[in-house]
Formats: C-alpha cells, sequence, structure tokens
C-alpha cells in the first residue's frame, strides 16, 4: 500500500460516512480557527468507547491503514489497527490511500483525558460540507505550548493573530 497526497475532503467523507465521534485536532484545526497552514495530515482524537472505537477500526481497514513507522518496527511491535489496538489507547501515524491520518487518543498535556477535555471545549465547524467538531481555540493554545516544537510557537502566534482579526 502506498501512501496517498492528503485528501481531506474524502477523509471527513469517510469518517462522517463511518459515523466516527472525533474532535479534529493538528494542523487542519488551526485552519478551521482561522490560521491556515500546509499539513500533510489530518489528525482526529477519537471518541474512545467500544463502539466507536470498532468503527474506526472497520475505517481505518476501508482505507488500507498501515502505520507510517512500519518499516523502522519488529513484526511483534506492530501495532494493531483492529477494536483491541485502539482500546490500548496510543497515537498512531497512519498512512492511506486518502493520505496520511493520525490518530491522537493521548495529547500533551491532556494525556488519558484528552478525548474527554477535548469534547468538552470542541466548536462545531463546516468543512468540506460537514459538521464536524473542532478543537477548541484555548485547548489547541495550550497543546502547541507543552508542546513547544518551532513549528507550534509559530502556529500560536498565527491562530493568535487570526483571533485578533475576527
Amino acid at each position: 500500500m502506498t501512501g496517498g497526497v492528503l485528501d481531506p475532503a474524502a477523509l471527513f467523507q469517510g469518517l462522517a460516512d463511518a459515523e466516527i465521534e472525533y474532535v479534529l485536532v493538528g494542523g487542519l484545526a488551526l485552519a478551521a480557527h482561522g490560521a491556515p497552514r500546509a499539513t500533510r495530515d489530518l489528525d482526529i482524537c477519537p471518541n474512545p468507547v467500544d463502539a466507536n472505537l470498532r468503527r474506526l477500526a472497520d475505517f481505518l481497514d476501508s482505507i488500507d491503514a498501515a502505520s507510517i513507522d512500519e518499516g523502522e518496527l519488529d513484526a511483534d511491535e506492530m501495532p494493531a489497527f483492529d477494536l483491541d489496538g485502539l482500546r490500548g489507547g496510543g497515537n498512531f501515524r497512519l498512512r492511506t490511500r486518502l493520505g496520511n491520518l493520525d490518530v491522537m487518543q493521548y495529547l500533551h498535556p491532556f494525556e488519558q483525558r484528552s478525548w474527554e477535555l477535548l469534547d468538552k471545549h470542541a466548536e462545531e465547524r463546516r468543512v468540506f460540507g460537514h459538521t464536524i467538531r473542532v478543537c477548541g481555540y484555548e485547548d489547541l493554545l495550550e497543546m502547541k505550548t507543552a508542546s513547544g516544537r518551532d513549528q507550534d510557537l509559530i502556529d500560536i502566534k498565527s491562530i493568535k493573530a487570526a483571533r485578533r482579526e475576527v
């Protein structure tokens, strides 16, 4: 399986069709808050209830998901994208036929309560014809600040500037 060019419209459509509950985080969440930037993936934090994780596992199978880190891991270290593997939590960087998809279940600084806290403050937005839940402004700033990478510091300035312009 080769990773395709990111097709966010198709990924959002697939997530909607599969009825997967998630909060959008990462670069596309920045864009939803008015600070667009180039990104190579779609980042989601899924609701961790079994029924949702089962739908997510089926969806990942349907888009030929494979770990981006596949070549760096031994066979016994390869994460499973089935219900049991997703139940275990963790973050998965995936290559799919619709582009890269990151399933982020533990986000710093929220860690094991990521979904619970993000869902509480999520905001609805229309994206590619779908109403989706996007990480709230303050939570996005908190994650970017905690991460502290150069790109995150640029993102913080961009999202704050976009907020002032509104």
